[in-house]
């Protein structure tokens, strides 16, 4: 008789076994909930953590893109300044040679609208000449030089101009 009891003590402890796994007392469902609700809150916790970071992040981007921002403009107002201060400079130095009693200025201002003026001549003759022979002669003016020549060309026309119109003839 042992031998059947142990045989259905040992068919029935499984069954038991898994019946118990399933079943809880009060304290086992307690401390469950307690781990369960401290999980959330962790979760929490990082969800929270991760939110703030990220608005911590968009404040500080917002931040940087102000200072940039006030930077670009910054440094457009300085370099608007610095053009105003070259061109009034240009100006004080366009006047002071207008207003020159030196021989230098009053000949350095023709002498260079000559020189700009005898290299078209030359460049005309040479391809005039040289047609004849059917061939052209090619001479590329940089177009910076050509810029410049043609600036203090007209520096020149208006300061002579000025000149007069004050009724200073040299």
């Amino acid at each position: 008789m042992g031998s059947i009891i142990s045989l259905v003590a040992n068919l029935i402890k499984p069954i038991a076994d898994l019946f118990d796994d399933f079943t809880f007392t009060e304290e086992e469902r307690s401390t469950a909930k307690m781990k369960l609700a401290q999980l959330e809150s962790e979760k929490q916790r990082e969800a929270f953590s991760l939110e703030l970071a990220r608005i911590e992040a968009e404040r500080e981007k917002e931040k940087l893109s102000m200072e940039l921002k006030i930077s670009k403009e910054k440094a457009a107002s300085l370099e608007i300044e610095m053009d105003r201060k070259v061109e009034l400079e240009l100006a004080r130095v366009a006047l002071a040679a207008t207003n020159s009693a030196s021989k230098y200025v009053s000949y350095a201002r023709p002498s260079i609208i000559y020189c700009g003026l005898l290299i078209m001549i030359l460049q005309t003759l040479g391809n005039f000449i040289l047609g004849f022979f059917g061939k052209t002669m090619t001479l590329e003016i940089p177009t910076a030089l050509a810029y410049a020549w043609s600036a203090i060309s007209g520096g020149y026309v208006v300061a002579r101009s000025v000149e007069k119109l004050k009724g200073r003839r040299k």
